[in-house]
Protein backbone atom coordinates (compact mmCIF):
# COMPACT_ATOMS: atom_id res chain seq x y z
CA UNK A 1 0.00 0.00 0.00
CA UNK A 2 2.71 2.10 0.59
CA UNK A 3 4.08 1.85 -3.11
CA UNK A 4 0.97 3.01 -4.45
CA UNK A 5 0.55 5.82 -1.65
CA UNK A 6 3.67 7.13 -3.22
CA UNK A 7 2.92 6.99 -6.73
CA UNK A 8 -0.52 8.90 -6.07
CA UNK A 9 0.78 11.42 -3.84
CA UNK A 10 -2.26 14.14 -4.50
CA UNK A 11 -5.13 14.19 -1.87
CA UNK A 12 -3.96 10.95 -0.61
CA UNK A 13 -4.90 11.97 3.43
CA UNK A 14 -8.60 12.75 1.70
CA UNK A 15 -9.10 8.85 1.39
CA UNK A 16 -9.20 6.04 3.07
CA UNK A 17 -7.11 3.29 2.56
CA UNK A 18 -7.50 -0.62 3.81
CA UNK A 19 -4.01 -3.21 2.90
CA UNK A 20 -5.40 -6.77 3.35
CA UNK A 21 -2.10 -8.22 2.14
CA UNK A 22 -4.23 -11.45 0.68
CA UNK A 23 -6.24 -11.60 -1.88
CA UNK A 24 -9.41 -11.93 0.70
CA UNK A 25 -12.09 -8.85 0.54
CA UNK A 26 -12.48 -9.49 4.43
CA UNK A 27 -11.21 -6.02 5.31
CA UNK A 28 -12.50 -3.97 2.48
CA UNK A 29 -16.08 -4.80 3.67
CA UNK A 30 -15.24 -4.52 7.09
CA UNK A 31 -14.28 -1.07 6.18
CA UNK A 32 -17.36 -0.07 4.40
CA UNK A 33 -19.21 -1.21 7.10
CA UNK A 34 -21.17 1.73 8.58
CA UNK A 35 -19.82 3.98 6.43
CA UNK A 36 -20.23 6.52 3.69
CA UNK A 37 -18.08 4.76 0.97
CA UNK A 38 -19.44 5.21 -2.29
CA UNK A 39 -16.49 4.38 -4.52
CA UNK A 40 -13.87 1.64 -4.48
CA UNK A 41 -10.08 1.76 -6.39
CA UNK A 42 -9.21 -1.82 -6.21
CA UNK A 43 -5.38 -2.16 -6.73
CA UNK A 44 -4.24 -5.61 -6.43
CA UNK A 45 -1.17 -7.54 -8.02
CA UNK A 46 -1.04 -7.56 -11.76
CA UNK A 47 -1.03 -11.75 -11.43
CA UNK A 48 -3.68 -14.60 -12.04
CA UNK A 49 -4.50 -14.60 -8.19
CA UNK A 50 -4.79 -10.60 -7.77
CA UNK A 51 -7.00 -10.44 -11.31
CA UNK A 52 -9.43 -13.25 -10.45
CA UNK A 53 -9.45 -11.53 -7.23
CA UNK A 54 -10.01 -8.49 -8.80
CA UNK A 55 -13.42 -9.86 -10.61
CA UNK A 56 -14.64 -11.49 -7.78
CA UNK A 57 -14.24 -8.48 -5.17
CA UNK A 58 -15.73 -6.12 -8.18
CA UNK A 59 -18.67 -9.00 -8.58
CA UNK A 60 -19.76 -8.28 -4.94
CA UNK A 61 -19.32 -4.25 -5.22
CA UNK A 62 -21.61 -4.09 -7.81
CA UNK A 63 -23.82 -6.23 -6.38
CA UNK A 64 -23.87 -3.55 -3.68
CA UNK A 65 -24.40 -0.61 -5.73
CA UNK A 66 -20.82 0.33 -4.95
CA UNK A 67 -18.97 2.29 -7.62
CA UNK A 68 -15.68 0.46 -8.13
CA UNK A 69 -12.69 1.39 -10.37
CA UNK A 70 -10.02 -1.67 -11.01
CA UNK A 71 -6.49 -0.19 -11.20
CA UNK A 72 -4.03 -2.45 -12.49
CA UNK A 73 0.33 -2.11 -12.11
CA UNK A 74 2.24 -2.24 -14.99
CA UNK A 75 4.83 -4.42 -13.75
CA UNK A 76 3.59 -7.37 -10.78
CA UNK A 77 2.85 -5.08 -8.43
CA UNK A 78 2.93 -2.06 -6.91
CA UNK A 79 6.20 -2.02 -5.54
CA UNK A 80 8.19 -3.11 -8.73
CA UNK A 81 6.53 -0.31 -10.80
CA UNK A 82 7.75 2.13 -7.81
CA UNK A 83 11.10 0.64 -7.69
CA UNK A 84 11.48 0.62 -11.90
CA UNK A 85 10.05 4.04 -11.89
CA UNK A 86 7.05 3.50 -13.75
CA UNK A 87 4.54 5.84 -13.93
CA UNK A 88 0.98 5.91 -13.59
CA UNK A 89 -2.01 8.84 -14.00
CA UNK A 90 -2.76 10.51 -11.18
CA UNK A 91 -6.30 9.64 -9.98
CA UNK A 92 -7.44 12.98 -8.07
CA UNK A 93 -10.84 13.81 -7.11
CA UNK A 94 -13.33 16.11 -8.52
CA UNK A 95 -12.76 19.44 -6.29
CA UNK A 96 -16.72 19.24 -5.60
CA UNK A 97 -16.60 15.72 -5.22
CA UNK A 98 -17.25 15.24 -1.28
CA UNK A 99 -17.84 11.02 -1.45
CA UNK A 100 -15.95 9.29 0.70
CA UNK A 101 -13.59 6.85 -1.29
CA UNK A 102 -11.56 3.82 -0.45
CA UNK A 103 -8.84 2.98 -1.82
CA UNK A 104 -7.54 -1.01 -1.31
CA UNK A 105 -4.42 -2.67 -1.91
CA UNK A 106 -3.52 -6.06 -1.82
CA UNK A 107 -0.43 -7.99 -2.21
CA UNK A 108 0.57 -11.24 -1.85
Amino acid sequence: MLSFISMHKNNWQQHSYAAACSVSDLVLFQCMKDSNIDKVYLCLDNDDAGQTANRRIATKLEEQGVEYEILVPTMKDWNEDLMSGCGVVQLQPEPEESEEEVWMALSL
